[in-house]
């Protein structure tokens, strides 16, 4: 019997910058074409979200004529799901995205943990961009790389750890919320 051994030891710095400060969404374009993570970028929101902010977010995309897409899934718990994840990744496949795209999860912790989990897993894995607008999204689910997907009867069921390669926390979204949810 012969056996080869595949040595697969590494260290890994997964480290990444979290970014907090007013006017963040504004500038995101400008400082992505001084500092580029991608050459096309995916903008994953919900449909409230997207409705406040993805275009105003995709027009600084295009002022830097960086390829930029914005993906809109159904709002809500229940949309957080295989079936939105697959339309995602079916539409990125038909534009044109590749190994070298990048994600922007736009919104709560619902666009966060399906943006993040289809970053994981789209060609075996591209990088992405947390962009929270909710405060439990800035404080929770942006940080440490929990992205998933929720199953009949489970909450975040299916998943992957993948850290993002920075988190823009951008407090000047934090005013379309109400008062209660402050």
């Amino acid at each position: 019997m012969d056996k080869v051994k595949v040595d697969l030891k590494h260290e890994t710095d997964n480290s990444y910058d979290i970014i907090i400060g007013h006017g963040l969404v504004d500038s995101l374009a400008a400082e992505l074409k001084k500092n580029p993570t991608a050459s096309s970028y995916a903008i994953i929101s919900d449909s409230n979200v997207a409705k406040i902010y993805g275009k105003k977010l995709l027009d600084g995309f295009r002022k830097e004529s960086l390829k930029a897409h914005l993906f809109k899934f159904p709002a809500g718990e229940k949309n957080k799901s295989r079936d939105s994840k697959e339309k995602i990744e079916d539409e990125m496949i038909r534009l044109g995205f590749g190994r070298d795209a990048c994600i922007i999860a736009l919104g709560g912790g619902v666009s966060g943990d399906l943006a993040g989990f289809t970053a994981a897993t789209y060609m075996r894995g591209i990088p992405y961009i947390q962009v929270p607008t909710t405060l439990l999204a800035m404080v929770d689910s942006s940080i440490g790389g929990k992205t998933a997907v929720d199953a009949k009867g489970a909450k975040n069921a299916i998943g992957a750890f993948h850290q993002p390669e920075k988190v823009i926390m951008d407090l000047n979204l934090l005013s379309t919320l109400p008062k209660k949810e402050l």
